[in-house]
Parts: C-alpha cells; structure tokens; sequence
C-alpha cells in the first residue's frame, strides 16, 4: 500500500481501514480505491461452469438443508465455486479443477459428510 500510494495516503483519517497487519500489511474495507487498484492486475483462470437446480437440489439433500437464495444463483448462473475472498468458495459437486491446481477444487458436500462420518458437529 504505502508503495504504490505513499505513506501519506495511509496517515491520513481514514473509516476504511479495519486492521493493520503484523507482515506490514493493510486490511481495507471490501471496494475502496486501493483494494480495487491492488487486484486489477492479478491473474484469474477461467470459472468452474455453473450448476443445474438439480444439482444445487441434490446437494441440499445430502447435506439436510436448504442453502441461501443467493448461494443458489451464484451455482447456478455463475459459477459453481472456486472464486471469491480467502481460499474461495467451495464446490457442490466433485471434479472441479481449478486453474493452475494440481488437484480437484474442494467439493463443500463431500467434506460434510465426511466430517460428519467422524462424528464431527456440522458447520
């Protein structure tokens, strides 16, 4: 940040700044400037093709509830996991292969039923 806005930018009163890092880093608040700027340029591989309702419906099933109106558009018209914040999301179903991985992009329901066959509580 201070690099590629100076220091001056970041002594500034700022509301959009929730933390800053031990690594030296700033945590900002999700579409300021900065944040926008940092990720223009960072490499993205195509998205996993969207789900049917079927599928969606499938894995509710297996899981044993219903998933959010907008979890459901997002498989189904975008795109079925793999992008967004942190590690991103995961998948409802098994085989998708994210860009420039080696392995299978994690599949949301078969980690639950996994989780659940070692009598972990569900989350």
């Amino acid at each position: 940040m201070a690099e590629r806005y100076g220091s001056e930018r970041l002594d500034q009163d700022r509301d959009d700044i929730v933390s800053y890092c031990s690594d030296g880093t700033v945590q900002l608040r999700a579409r300021t400037e900065e944040v926008t700027a940092y990720h223009a340029d960072a490499p993205r591989g195509p998205l996993s093709p969207p789900i049917s309702p079927a599928e969606v419906e499938d894995a509710e099933r297996r899981i044993g509830r219903t998933l959010p109106e907008l979890l459901r558009r997002v498989c189904t018209e975008a795109a079925n996991g793999g992008f967004g914040p942190d590690s991103g999301l995961a998948s409802l179903t098994e085989g998708n292969h994210a860009a420039r991985h080696l392995s299978h992009w994690p599949c949301a329901v078969s980690v639950y039923e996994r989780n659940r066959t070692r009598g972990l509580p569900p989350s």
